[in-house]
């Protein structure tokens, strides 16, 4: 069985408020729910270089 983990969702963009809101993160903490994930200089995200 072959998983692919492709990264951040590429809709994340779409709903900042949601994935910005704080969550726990342990001992106290909270973080940001969810990110938009990296990409290239040139805009090219992790999620579809995974599937690509």
């Amino acid at each position: 069985m072959v998983v692919l983990d492709p990264g951040h969702n590429g809709r994340n963009a779409a709903a900042p408020e949601e994935i910005n809101r704080h969550v726990p993160a342990g001992r106290g903490r909270t973080k940001p729910c969810n990110t938009t994930g990296t990409a290239t200089n040139d805009g090219y995200p992790e999620h579809a270089f995974t599937f690509d």
